[in-house]
Formats: C-alpha cells, structure tokens, sequence
C-alpha cells in the first residue's frame, strides 16, 4: 500500500503525518526533530512511503541530505507552495491554491495545454497519454505547479463529482425552502440545471436594503456576503490612472491609449448590480440542519428588509 508521509519541523518536535493513497489518515504523531528520530518513526509508521514532503526552514538542509542520505523519498517543498496549496477555499469547489486545472477529452487540446504551462515541450509522460505528439513545438509560459499542489488537486478531482452533487444538493434545499417568499428574487440563471449552487444571491432595490439583510442575518449566525472572488478592474485606482511600469509604456501614450477612460463610467450597472447582491454561500459539508438553519434566517429577515 502506497504511503505519503507530510513534516511539520520545529526545533524541538516534528508532527508527522502519514496518509495511504486515497488521502485517509493512517497515522499522526509526533518524534524530536533530529534526521535518526524521523527516519526511524517513518520506518516504522510507513514502511511504504512513496514521498516524505519536508517544507523548506531553518533545519530543512540538514533534513534533507540526511534523510536522502539514508535513502529516504524525501522532497523539500517551498513554504509558499505549501501555504498556496493547503488554501482550501470551498467555494471554489476545488482549488490548490495558487494551481489550477483543466480537464478535456480532446487530445490536441490536452498537448497545446501541456506545451503551454511547460516550456512548450510535451514531456515523455503526457506524450504516452496522448499517443504521441500531434502540436508543433512553440515558446511555453514555464507556469507548472510543484508536485505537492498538483497531487492536492488531483486527490479534489477525484471527488469533484461528490462534491458538485453535495453543493447542487443544499443549494435546491435552499432555494426550495425560499422560494415561495413574497417578492423574493433570486440572481438571473441562464442554466439553472448547470448551475453549482456555491451561494444563493439575493437582490434587493439598493445597497442600503442589501446592508440591512445582511447585518441582520448576522445576527441570525448567518454570514451573508456581496459577490466576490473578483474585482471590478476599470474602478481600480491603478487602471483608472493608467499606471504603467514606467511613463512612456507605449499603452496610453499614442492619441488612442491617451484618450481612453476608465474608472465608474466605465460600467455603472456593473457597479450598481453587485451593490444590490448578497448571497450566503453553500459548503458541500453542510448537513441538512445547517441548510434548514440557513433557511430560517432568510424566511425571518427578508421579508422585514422588503418592509
């Protein structure tokens, strides 16, 4: 059985934890951190480790050639790529911080996806995947995420359809639960079968109505938040005043560049629609208890709002 072993160093103590291949726990403990201590726990916690993931510190070099010393599968992660992909966000649906993924059954697709976050060559791995190579060579982005992110965003990928369906799950119960509110409306969705249901948004005729709902169901211990996740790039002081790497950028300095406009003009109903929306977003853990809860509050606040 195939086992991956995760280092938590600390000057004194490390915290060792060990999973089998599917993610489940197999062990979690703790030995003094010197590389004989930790090479004899993983010995014995995990005879079969396929990775022993070490994130970069003050001891990580001693740990390193230590453990390789002793021929050990260690690899030292970069503390920024361990904070990135342990930045599990739900409402993403799946995420691996500072990764991402595109998944596709066209192959051609697959190669020209592969080139590009490479060095726009096709490795001999995923060239065996696609039965050999179909794209010319061309210049790659070099964006490729370390092995610990992608293997986080492999093991959410394999359980992205359970959770879709837990997420599409409370987010009906929700929406069944609400629906039949006086003058309740819901944001416009062009699919509603395809929709995730990560949060259900609310409208309301102004931004004070919208503040209003949702300082009351904070009060209910019901976060209800605007939409987000993005910003509205033309409102940006850094876009609205054309700031560039240097002053004669050529983007705005032509007769073009230098008559164009942005900031709130730019997109008023934009500005006004987001400041109209509050939405309360939808775990894919939460039980039905904590959907009917969800669904009290609204059925309490809102219609008190609208009055």
């Amino acid at each position: 059985m195939e086992q991956f072993v995760g280092l938590d160093v600390s000057q004194k103590l490390t915290h060792v934890c060990v999973v089998d291949q599917k993610g489940s726990v197999v062990w979690r403990g703790t030995c003094p951190s010197t590389p004989d201590d930790i090479a004899a726990t993983v010995r014995a916690r995990a005879p079969h480790a396929e990775r022993i993931g070490l994130e970069t510190g003050p001891l990580s070099t001693w740990h390193w050639h230590a453990l390789k010393a002793m021929d050990l599968p260690v690899i030292c992660i970069d503390a920024r790529h361990a904070k990135a992909a342990l930045s599990m966000q739900i409402n993403k649906t799946i995420t691996a911080g500072e990764g991402g993924a595109v998944v596709m059954n066209d192959p051609v697709l697959f190669e020209r996806a592969s080139r590009y976050h490479d060095l726009g060559v096709l490795r001999p791995m995923h060239e065996r995947m696609v039965d050999g190579s179909k794209v010319d060579f061309f210049a790659g982005s070099q964006c490729r995420m370390s092995e610990f992110t992608g293997g986080v965003l492999v093991a959410q990928l394999r359980k992205l359809d359970q959770i879709v369906d837990a997420v599409r799950t409370n987010a009906r119960r929700v929406y069944d639960g609400i629906r039949d509110l006086p003058g309740i409306r819901f944001r416009h969705l062009p699919d509603p079968a395809g929709e995730l249901g990560s949060a259900v948004f609310l409208a309301f005729d102004s931004e004070a109505k919208r503040e209003r709902f949702r300082a009351a169901m904070k009060s209910e211990n019901v976060p209800a938040n605007p939409p987000g996740g993005s910003v509205i790039l033309p409102v940006q002081p850094h876009v609205e005043n054309k700031r560039t790497v240097h002053p004669a950028w050529p983007s705005f300095t032509s007769e073009r560049g230098k008559a164009i406009r942005y900031g709130s003009a730019c997109c008023p109903r934009t500005i006004d629609i987001l400041g109209r929306f509050a939405g309360v977003s939808l775990d894919p853990k939460f039980t039905a208890a904590d959907t009917d809860d969800i669904v009290a509050a609204i059925r309490k606040v809102y219609p008190s709002v609208l009055g």
